[in-house]
């Protein structure tokens, strides 16, 4: 018997909070986890990672909870297990800031919890207007960045260009994803 493949789940913080929005919410969620597993399938990882879309507004309070930093960011992450070595421990046990998750020996019977992944989904919008990209495009960028850090993977503060970690995210989002110019949805 094969393993299962990667499990991805993607969900919105509030998922009517948009009248007449909820349809197109969900299949957005839908194509946001089909990447999510085709990008986990490409770097040969059979994880579970839960993805939460929220707002700027949820995320600030999140960022100043965990990080100490009392303003929005793109994307958190919280490694379920985590190389204590990374970072100290913050209040109710949660993790101090980005750490370098640490999964456990992979079992053929199902995918191993990673964490959680949470993109704040207006500022990826912004993010995605300021680089002339189709806003799906932003989300499945910091779904990748997220998900490039439960599985270990850190780079500076503020990032810098030509880290390891940031030219793996664009070659895979390029590998994927093809030319940003030509790719309007993710399928």
């Amino acid at each position: 018997m094969t393993a299962p493949d990667a499990i991805v789940e993607v969900r919105w913080a509030e998922p009517g909070a948009v009248a007449g929005c909820a349809g197109a919410r969900a299949a957005l969620a839908d194509r946001l986890a089909r990447f999510g597993r085709r990008a986990l399938h490409h770097l040969d990882h059979r994880v579970e990672v839960s993805v939460l879309l929220c707002d700027s507004d949820l995320m600030h309070t999140l960022n100043a909870r965990y990080r100490g930093i009392a303003a929005p960011t793109d994307v958190l992450s919280f490694a379920q297990h985590h190389d204590s070595r990374a970072a100290g421990t913050g209040a109710g046990g949660w993790p101090e800031g980005p750490v370098r998750g640490t999964l456990p020996a992979q079992s053929s019977a199902a995918p191993a919890p990673a964490g959680d992944v949470v993109i704040a989904a207006d500022v990826a919008a912004r993010q995605a207007a300021a680089r002339g990209e189709p806003e799906e495009r932003e989300l499945c960028r910091l779904l990748l960045h997220g998900m490039l850090h439960l599985l270990g993977m850190d780079h500076a503060d503020p990032p810098r260009d030509h880290e390891p970690m940031l030219t793996l995210q664009e070659r895979t989002l390029l590998r994927l994803l093809g030319d940003a110019a030509s790719n309007h949805t993710v399928g």
